[in-house]
């Protein structure tokens, strides 16, 4: 069964992926983005969808996915949206992930793959441990957001605009 906890930055360093900004960040100056909050997910996840704007909302697919894990607490006080969801192990999207805000909206490191139906993103970092598989549509948009695959990439159309910034490492079936 996953596990999930807020905690601050500092505490997952180590697990947030070395060729990212974030790491390259927390090296330069550890104070700069250390307290900043993180749900930290050990296991895999699937939600219906993730909205990463307000992925913690009340109402929202991972907020009632967390409450119902063990010590989980509908009652208390958790923010609309962290600066990172760091998920140890898969994550399965029977929708989309999705943002609106394409400047400094939640960011998002998966370990494992992670597959989804849809993926509609910008203005963050989206980083894929293993294989990202989209089975219909992959748009990034916007300077300010990032892809980072390190086990391939799936999609049936896949979308970059505005600058959008890809690392793509292992096969690519677009």
């Amino acid at each position: 069964m996953p596990l999930a906890r807020l905690c601050p930055l500092t505490d997952v360093a180590a697990l947030v992926p070395a060729d990212c900004w974030i790491a390259q960040r927390l090296a330069d100056d550890p104070h700069e983005l250390g307290s900043e909050s993180v749900l930290h997910i050990t296991g895999d996840v699937q939600l219906p969808e993730l909205h990463l704007d307000a992925h913690l909302a009340p109402g929202s697919a991972l907020r009632t996915w967390l409450h119902g894990l063990p010590g989980g607490d509908a009652d208390a006080k958790t923010p609309a949206a962290p600066f990172l969801i760091l998920i140890e192990g898969n994550l399965h999207l029977d929708g989309a992930l999705t943002c609106d805000d394409t400047d400094g909206t939640t960011h998002l490191v998966v370990t494992g793959n992670a597959h989804m139906h849809n993926a509609v993103v910008g203005g963050q970092l989206l980083s894929v441990g293993g294989a990202l598989s989209v089975a219909d549509l992959l748009w990034g948009h916007y300077n300010h957001g990032e892809l980072r695959v390190h086990g391939g990439l799936t999609a049936r159309v896949a979308v970059f605009t505005d600058e959008y910034h890809l690392d793509i490492h292992g096969p690519e079936q677009i």
